[in-house]
């Protein structure tokens, strides 16, 4: 049974009777919709000749004969159903009408309800072939049509992984001119992959007929180029592989985002726990030097009596060569670069008229108290530029020196302060730029200046009034009221980190370090706060833009399928 629109013919034939005949039955006996047509060279000038279903044609006809109207037809429509109908013998036509085009080939004469019967039954036979290939040609089309708009790279390829079909996406994220046959495999396109890629595809069936695997691609330019790819196995009725459809899309930037995070992850773990500034600026110069695939790194230090940079340590193979130009840079007329205050980035092309070897440089100041305190000078000869995507992550390093040094030198000002003397450690404390308290129990009885700052005190009586527990949340409360539930014995320095609130009430997020000290006679607690609402929020900030990145990749198009 054909279904769809009501089936309609054109039957060529220089009979009026026939042509009558025929029109009367099938359109009565099963609703097909016959139009007449009285010689070849007038259904040859009919502008509706190929919106028919299918074309009936009498073998003999005076003007043009069936067999040469057939041919005609076939050099402009090779789809369209065509039914030979003619009162010669069988033997006589049925092989040239077969090799000239036609679909079905009926001999006049018998029983006429026989006769038309068998003519209905291959023109529904015929439609039916028709309209399911004109079916398959339109799905292909708003098939190609949909891919060739999506930002994903797409292809279909057959159960070998020949490619048979790529859009242009695809032509253009794998660098390479596709037309369909030429030959070209999946596999081909990850040569040292062959084995994943067949490994995913053979572990799909048809209750799990997808999966994803990344892939690294080697692009013209020798950079490697990560493809992200939902694989999907069309399984035919016998559970065979029928076809195999691909959706990829290019990673390779959130592969360096989350390469990076991870670099910046450990800093913060290994600066949070050193204690020295030399183990401070080491981890961060490995960072840099990860970020950015620099080879060789240096950190100076302007001294701050002789105002003069000094190397204070350096990483890579060739040190020599980046302390020799960083010395050029700084005595010679470029000199004025490095007085800028600003990171500034060389090229190869910034390089052709030094003597070096290096082909990419990268000078990022040290920034404290709003003055240049040194520099990060790295170095690659790999790279053709300093990557701009790369440059913030480097200046994020560096510019947490300032933080790290502030802290070293707080803690060692505090360390110092506990082995002088009370007196002595209260004046630094005062001159500190973090805030500082002493707790007798978990009552203030000392905030310096910076604290009051910090809480928005403008008397430390004020604070002295309220338990200094009302001013931490819950997890810290819980934090501190452990420390002061140790023994004497048992307590040591304990660093933590969480939201505290102002004497307004305004929240802030805050990095403690607790201290056992002797204070007038007694036991107390110096306690250091260190005010980091304002990196705290760039890291939620960070995190969100992390989020809503993956909620974006998550929404993107999954492969059409018929």
């Amino acid at each position: 049974m054909v279904t769809g629109p009501r089936i309609q013919v054109l039957f060529v034939d220089d009979e009026p009777g026939m042509l009558q005949a025929i029109q009367d039955y099938l359109s009565i006996v099963h609703s097909i919709r016959v139009d007449i047509c009285n010689s070849g060279a007038e259904a040859l000038t009919r502008e509706d000749l190929f919106s028919f279903d299918c074309l009936i044609i009498d073998y003999e006809m005076p003007d043009i004969d069936g067999i040469v109207l057939l041919k005609e037809i076939r050099q402009m429509n090779t789809e369209i159903p065509i039914i030979i109908f003619t009162g010669k013998g069988y033997e006589d036509v049925a092989i040239e009408a077969i090799n000239a085009g036609a679909d079905f080939y009926i001999k006049k004469g018998g029983n006429p309800d026989e006769l038309f019967t068998e003519l209905a039954h291959y023109i529904r036979k015929g439609v039916r072939r028709y309209r399911a290939e004109q079916e398959l040609v339109e799905k292909e089309r708003r098939y190609r049509a949909v891919v060739e708009d999506m930002t994903e790279f797409v292809c279909r390829m057959d159960p070998d992984g020949l490619i048979l079909f790529v859009n242009s996406v695809f032509a253009g994220n794998l660098q390479k001119p596709f037309e369909t046959g030429n030959g070209v495999t999946f596999y081909s396109l990850y040569p040292e992959y062959e084995k994943e890629i067949a490994d995913a595809i053979f572990l799909c069936d048809p209750d799990n007929p997808s999966t994803q695997i990344e892939l690294p691609f080697r692009e013209k330019q020798g950079k490697t180029a990560w493809h992200q790819w939902v694989i999907r196995v069309i399984f035919d009725d016998r559970f065979d592989i029928q076809e195999i459809q691909a959706v990829g899309r290019n990673i390779s930037r959130q592969k360096e985002l989350d390469r990076q995070e991870t670099i910046l992850k450990e800093l913060g773990l290994s600066l949070a726990t050193c204690s020295t500034l030399e183990s401070a600026l080491s981890f961060s110069l490995s960072a840099a030097l990860g970020i950015g695939r620099f080879e060789t790194g240096a950190v100076y230090l302007r001294d701050p009596d002789s105002e003069e940079l000094s190397l204070l340590l350096d990483k890579g193979p060739y040190r020599a060569a980046l302390s020799r130009v960083f010395e050029d840079f700084s005595r010679n007329d470029d000199g004025f670069i490095l007085n800028t205050g600003e990171a500034v980035y060389m090229s190869m092309s910034d390089l052709n008229r030094y003597e070096s070897r290096f082909t990419a440089l990268a000078f990022i100041p040290i920034h404290r108290y709003n003055e240049i305190t040194g520099w990060f000078a790295l170095a690659s000869e790999n790279l053709i530029e300093v990557p701009v995507d790369i440059r913030n992550p480097l200046e994020g390093v560096v510019s947490q020196i300032s933080n790290v040094i502030s802290r070293i030198e707080a803690e060692e000002a505090l360390r110092d302060a506990l082995l002088e003397s009370e007196e002595r450690y209260m004046q630094l404390s005062e001159t500190s730029p973090d805030a500082i308290a002493i707790l007798s129990g978990n009552s203030v009885v000392y905030l310096n200046h910076a604290a009051n700052s910090l809480f928005e005190v403008e008397s430390p009586d004020a604070f002295f009034r309220q338990p200094f527990h009302d001013f931490l949340d819950t997890d810290l409360q819980n934090w501190f009221s452990g420390i002061l539930r140790s023994k004497s014995g048992e307590k040591s320095p304990r660093a933590g980190e969480g939201f505290l609130k102002t004497k307004s009430g305004r929240q802030i997020y805050g990095e403690l370090l607790t201290v056992p000290i002797t204070h007038s006679g007694e036991e107390a607690t110096l306690l250091l706060i260190r005010d980091k609402t304002s990196q705290r929020m760039q890291e939620q900030a960070l995190i969100e833009s992390e989020r809503r990145f993956r909620e974006m990749a998550d929404l993107l198009p999954e492969p059409l399928f018929e």
